[in-house]
Order: structure tokens, then C-alpha cells, then sequence
């Protein structure tokens, strides 16, 4: 059904299997060769009794499921039968914890159609991806947003036919065959864009939330699989599979659907895809990417120092000490339990910002703690005290920043992490350590893209670990895409050096765009699509998926509506 508050799907019977017992469930499945007959014709897919699920603004829980159903089929990628998929941690390392990531009706599996006309009968496998949904819920207008493209910087942001043949032609469910994406820590938010809107009450009332346009849903995956099945189809070649299993880091996911009864063409469909947002860069095997490019890294076909880095970190890179992968161990780690409750875990982090994440009181953070963020680090103790109380100590010069700290959960792999979404904003007023505003600007308005942070604790409650600086949604906030300090300074007229900050390819491409910026339409933060759109380039409150907001002064920094 089509049109506001009309718009099903057809959705699994949901209940995981064991995934001890899936080489048996497997044996029970419908051929390929079958799956296909049954949903090759349009007749015979309307035939098939599967239940739906309505397409409904006002629930999370049926918000998520749809979302997990658009996981089970590769991000819309695939149009075949998934034989396995995988919604998280064999065993709950916290009840507590993970209660509200896994909501009783949005863990998936599917019931399969039976091949026989005379039985009514199904075979419960793990998953299933039909025709008749995935890339369906792509809408037309849809934007695809990869970190991996955009660090990249000759990709860029791509329109929804750029996506589905991106991800067609690399196929990494054909190389990765057990490929799982295991989704944890599922987050709604509603019209999230207007967060950077200085025109938005600072209280949504009940007829705003009404005439809301957009609700994103974000979460994070902790990618494996195999490299055991076809080869590995990259740019220029093929590697053939070496049997090497991939740990991808934690990294973030953001699909926003269009709520805008307006917009029927639109309506309960995506709009903007975000992927491959790493939010820690040192776990896992794959030299802190996710997506192809961490597949490239398992295919021993890694990318190059100056293809990760900008410049002058690679340069530092090569002089300094290898950084060591952490790796989690996801056998063990099942039955790991946290040191503390889960409510006392949140406690001690919610204690270390409380410190100013441990600047204001040293003793909170391990001897031998470490800070790493996507640029800097890892640092030890006293350099990263020595870094954020003196060089870059953005109290001084945005004294009333505000961190927006939320969404504190427990790491359903690592049960000693715990992690925490900011969403920074203030006014800045004066220096940040050496970086003086122009002398023409009395003040300069800061607003960061959502952010992830997270404080790694030991036995005794020390913390021993913090990472920071991991964009979330690049599109949204005034920083050019970075996160952390990095941010600040440029929102507020003082970046970095660019070459500290971006990628060569990056640094070239924003380069050309600043020359022919006026020809094109398309300012340095912007993106032109081979459509003709142009994303962030102008804001305009038509169009929250395009929005970038502009410098301002308000009166008071505004903290948004939970």
C-alpha cells in the first residue's frame, strides 16, 4: 500500500536460530534454483502469505524492524535469497545493556515459503532477502554518503543507481559468503537536520512533531566474514579468495527515511544512506576501514599510507611506533561479563566527562591510558593531558560549549567500553591555544556533525582508553565534514592546515571546487551529483537532506528536544 501512514512491507517471522545449528537449517532451505522459480513472476509473489509491517512514524520498534529487514538484503544491494545473517552478539554480555537494542519485534530471521502446493508448512532460516524489497525502499531521490568515498576524495556522494551499482559490481557478499554485519545499538531520531536550523524552536511542540519530515535511524555495526567464496572484484582487478577472515572496526550506519506527506513518491522510503563511519580506528584487522576497503585490506591489497592519511600524519605515521590492532575476541567475549553493572559502567563514563573527559581530574584516567581519534594518537597519559589542556583547549576559546552527551550504552562486544553520542555546539569568542579568530570576527558559531565517543575501563574502574573524533553523519553541522577539535577550528574560521586534515586527493579536490566554485554551483563543502543536484552547497530549509548551516550568534546556545 502506497500514501502517509499506507506504506507496508512484507516482513519475516522474526526469531534467531542458533547459529550452532545453521549448517542443519541449511540443508533445509529451498535451492536457489527453487527461490528464484517462486519469486520470478510477479502472480506468484502476491501468492506467497507473508506478514507485513505498515510503515508507522509514531514506533520505533517497527522503525527498526523495517530497518533490519533492509540489513537482511545487504543494504538493498542483493536480490537473491542471503542463506545466513547475523543481528548481533551470540550471548548478551548485559541484559541491562541490550535490552533496548534488540526490541522483542526486530530480531530477524525468516519464514520461507514452502516448495510444496500441498503443504502450508515453512522452514525457519536465518534470513531472507526477496525481490520485492531492499532496493524497493530506496527512494529515487536517495543519497548514498561513504566515509570510504568521501575520504577518498574522487567519489564523493552518490545518488541511489551510482550505489546499487557500486555495490553490485564489488559484490562483497559473493567474497565474503558468511559476510555478517551484526547491528547493535539501534537509535531513532526525528528530524534531525533541524538540529542545525537556527530558524527551529528551541521546544519542538506537538503540531511540529506532527508535520515532522525525516527520521533517521542510526546504529553500529561490527562487520566479519571469510574471504572464502568468489574473488574479490576490485577497480582494476581480481584477487582470488585466501581464506582470511575480516574484522572490521565498530562503525556507524544511517538510514533516514521521509516521514513528508507531501512527498508520496517519497513517503516511508530512504533518503540519505550513510556508511562506513568508523568510530574506532584501531580494533579490528583491517587498519581501521570497513566496506570494500577493508575487504581490499583482507585480499592483501591494501591502500596506501597517503590514501588513509592526510599528508603530514602519514608522514608522522611512518616514523612513528606501528600502532597495534585490537583485536576483540568475539568467542570469549560472549561470555565475558563487564567488570561492573551495566548502570555502573554508564556511572564512571558519565564521571570522566563529567571531568572533562579527565582533564579536570587526572587520577580518574589509568596509568597506562591511551587517546586515539581519526587523526591523532594513540597518545599516552601525559600527552594527551598536555594536548587538551594547552594546544587545543576549546574552553578557552568556546566557553560555553556544549557536549550534548547521550545515548550512553555498553559495547555489546567489549563489555569494559562504553560508549557516548555528542553533538557539540557553542559560541566561540576568543583563541583556542595558539589559533586567534580573524581579527574581522568577534565571534564565530561552532555546530559538530553527531559524534561518537567511547571510555575503555579496567577492573578497578580506571579508565584506560579513550577514543573520540568519529563523525557520524558528515552531511549535517558546519565543520566540513570533520569531527573533534579539527571541527571547531574550522567551523569557527581557524582550520587546520589542510594537509594535517585531508587526504591528498581531498585536499586537491577541495582545491579545484574553491577555483570553479562559482561555475559549477558548488561550494568547497559541496558535492555536485551526475544527476545535476548539488548537496550542501546552499542551505536551504526546503530541503533537509541538502542543509549546511552558516556561521551565526545567537543570543544563547540552544540544547535540542531528546
Amino acid at each position: 500500500e502506497a500514501g502517509p501512514g499506507k506504506f507496508s512491507f512484507p516482513l519475516p517471522d522474526l526469531d534467531l536460530p542458533d547459529m550452532k545449528n545453521l549448517a542443519t537449517i541449511s540443508d533445509n532451505l529451498p535451492t536457489s534454483s527453487n527461490l528464484q522459480a517462486l519469486f520470478q513472476e510477479s502472480d506468484k509473489r502476491q501468492q506467497i502469505q507473508l506478514p507485513t509491517l505498515s510503515f508507522d512514524p509514531s514506533d520505533p520498534s517497527t522503525l527498526i524492524s523495517i530497518t533490519k529487514s533492509f540489513i537482511a538484503t545487504d543494504f538493498g544491494i542483493q536480490t537473491e535469497q542471503i542463506p545466513t545473517y547475523f543481528t548481533g552478539p551470540k550471548k548478551a554480555n548485559s541484559d541491562e545493556n541490550l535490552s533496548d537494542a534488540f526490541p522483542s519485534s526486530s530480531s530477524l530471521s525468516v519464514r520461507l515459503p514452502s516448495t510444496s502446493s500441498s503443504s502450508e508448512s515453512s522452514t525457519t532460516a536465518s534470513s531472507s532477502s526477496f525481490p520485492f524489497y531492499g532496493a524497493s525502499l530506496l527512494a529515487d531521490s536517495c543519497l548514498w554518503i561513504s566515509g570510504n568515498n568521501l575520504n577518498d576524495g574522487r567519489t564523493g556522494i552518490l545518488n541511489k543507481n551510482e550505489y546499487l551499482a557500486a555495490g553490485r559490481f564489488f559484490n562483497l557478499r559473493g567474497s565474503f559468503p558468511d559476510l555478517e554485519y551484526r547491528p547493535t545499538d539501534f537509535r531513532v531520531y526525528y528530524d534531525e537536520a533541524d538540529e542545525y536550523d537556527d530558524s527551529r524552536d528551541s521546544k519542538q511542540s506537538d503540531e511540529s512533531t506532527k508535520n515532522m519530515k525525516e527520521i533517521t535511524i542510526r546504529f553500529t555495526t561490527h562487520t566479519t566474514g571469510t574471504f572464502r567464496g568468489k574473488p574479490l572484484r576490485l577497480r582494476s582487478k581480481l584477487i582470488p579468495p585466501n581464506g582470511k577472515v575480516m574484522k572490521c572496526p565498530p562503525t556507524s550506519v544511517s538510514i533516514t527515511y521521509s516521514v513528508d506527506k507531501s512527498d508520496i513518491d517519497s513517503y516511508g522510503k530512504i533518503t540519505k544512506l550513510v556508511t562506513d563511519m568508523v568510530m574506532d580506528r584501531q580494533v579490528g584487522n583491517t587498519m581501521g576501514l570497513s566496506g570494500i576497503a577493508a575487504a581490499a585490506v583482507i585480499a592483501g591489497n591494501p591502500p596506501g599510507m597517503l590514501e588513509l592519511y592526510p599528508p603530514f600524519v602519514a608522514v608522522e605515521r611512518f616514523f612513528a611506533r606501528p600502532m597495534k590492532p585490537i583485536l576483540d575476541n568475539d568467542e570469549d567475549g560472549a561470555t565475558n561479563l563487564p567488570p561492573f553493572p551495566s548502570s555502573v559502567m554508564i556511572q564512571l563514563a558519565k564521571g570522566v566527562t563529567a571531568s572533562y573527559f579527565g582533564i579536570d581530574d587526572a587520577d580518574l584516567l589509568a596509568n597506562e591510558f591511551t587517546y586515539i581519534d581519526q587523526l591523532l594518537g594513540p597518545l599516552d597519559k601525559d600527552k594527551y593531558l598536555q594536548f587538551f589542556s594547552s594546544k587545543y583547549y576549546i574552553r578557552d576559546g568556546i566557553p560555553n560549549i556544549d557536549y550534548q552527551l547521550q545515548n550512553y550504552r555498553v559495547d555489546a562486544y567489549n563489555p569494559y567500553r562504553v560508549w557516548v553520542d555528542t553533538r557539540p555546539r557553542g559560541l566561540r569568542i576568543s583563541e583556542i591555544g595558539d589559533f586567534k579568530l580573524p581579527k574581522d570576527v568577534s565571534s564565530s558559531m561552532y555546530r559538530a556533525p553527531p559524534e561518537a565517543m567511547s571510555f575503555t575501563f579496567d577492573d578497578d574502574g580506571f579508565c584506560t582508553r579513550i577514543t573520540g573524533g568519529a563523525a557520524l553523519d558528515p552531511q549535517l553541522g558546519n565543520t566540513g565534514g570533520l569531527a573533534g577539535v579539527y571541527g571547531a577550528l574550522y567551523a569557527t574560521g581557524t582550520p587546520l592546515n589542510p594537509l594535517k586534515s585531508r587526504t591528498s586527493n581531498v585536499f586537491w579536490n577541495r582545491v579545484q571546487k574553491s577555483i570553479l566554485g562559482n561555475i559549477g554551483g558548488v561550494g568547497v563543502d559541496g558535492y555536485k551529483l551526475s544527476d545535476g543536484r548539488v548537496v550542501n552547497a546552499v542551505p536551504n530549509s526546503d530541503d533537509k537532506s541538502t542543509k549546511q548551516l552558516k556561521s551565526a550568534e545567537p543570543s544563547s546556545v540552544v540544547r535540542p528536544t531528546p
